[in-house]
């Protein structure tokens, strides 16, 4: 993958602008769930502690990689997305993720999906890493849509992604 096609969300998917395809691939990374960012349009009002971290770790782990590589597994997630392993100078990211803290594992929840030796090396590095200093991403994002429907109801939801740093 050439580095200047990639475009980030956050820590777990990126977006992929293939020379010569007018439609992009959203490809989301096997083996990790990493904080969340805001997310007006999935119902995420507020970024989630160390979501901003894990996106910033993951742009620049890519930054630093001379070759990027993704390996897809067969089967797409219910939202249409590519599911697959990024691997930067031949190293698996997830594990990246999950050992600098900034991920909790999934293969526990969602298998293999198809491709066993990365998904066996996320789960000895989630084993090593110990408790991550946040709250699992699922559990958030369900906090976060009872969250939403008040704001909604309240007429207080935000009408644009805040900036950091503002």
């Amino acid at each position: 993958v050439e580095k200047g096609s990639i475009r980030f969300d956050d820590g777990d998917s990126l977006v992929i602008h293939w020379p010569g395809r007018k439609t992009p691939e959203t490809v989301r990374i096997l083996g990790i769930d990493t904080p969340e960012v805001q997310h007006l349009e999935h119902d995420i009002p507020y970024a989630q502690p160390f979501g901003r971290e894990a996106a910033g770790f993951l742009r620049g782990c890519i930054a630093v990689a001379d070759k990027v590589e993704l390996v897809r597994a067969r089967e797409r997630d219910p939202f249409g997305r590519t599911l697959g392993y990024v691997y930067l100078d031949g190293k698996n990211y997830s594990v990246l993720a999950v050992r600098a803290r900034l991920a909790v594992e999934t293969v526990t929840h969602y298998g293999d999906n198809g491709l066993p030796k990365p998904a066996s090396e996320v789960l000895a590095a989630a084993k090593d890493a110990g408790p991550t200093p946040f709250e699992a991403p699922y559990r958030y994002r369900r906090r976060m849509r009872e969250v939403t429907k008040w704001m909604k109801a309240q007429g207080v939801y935000p009408a644009s992604v805040e900036e950091p740093g503002k």
